[in-house]
């Protein structure tokens, strides 16, 4: 799987796409193939090093990213309400610029079939 990577702070010219190990969902958790992202002012204050949060919470290298839409790929186990290939948006603290994310399933909410 591929994430976007910032290893320290400054312009745009600091993201990288690297490869990870794709991750595995555990108790009570979902794996999202994610198709958009959100780029945000938070986003941007994350790059340039100024957001507290980050540096205090995760530090360098961070992956950006606080919300996502993609496709359950796999689901943890005590996982009710989401099955493989259901369409999602969530939230998550960081990490929502990778291609794959785990994320617990009280921060996903399905799209509705409708909403097309």
């Amino acid at each position: 799987m591929k994430r976007i990577v910032i290893e320290g702070s400054g312009g745009y010219q600091k993201l990288q796409v690297l490869e990870f190990p794709m991750p595995i969902p555990q108790n009570n958790e979902v794996l999202v193939a994610v198709s958009a992202a959100g780029v945000n002012f938070a986003d941007i204050f994350v790059r340039l090093g100024l957001y507290k949060s980050g540096k205090e919470l995760v530090g360098w290298p961070i992956t950006p990213g606080f919300e996502f839409a993609g496709q359950v790929v796999q689901c943890g186990q005590d996982v009710s309400g989401f099955a493989m290939g259901m369409q999602v948006l969530g939230v998550t603290r960081f990490g929502g610029y990778s291609s794959h994310l785990c994320v617990p399933i009280n921060q996903l909410f399905l799209i509705p079939q409708d909403s097309k």
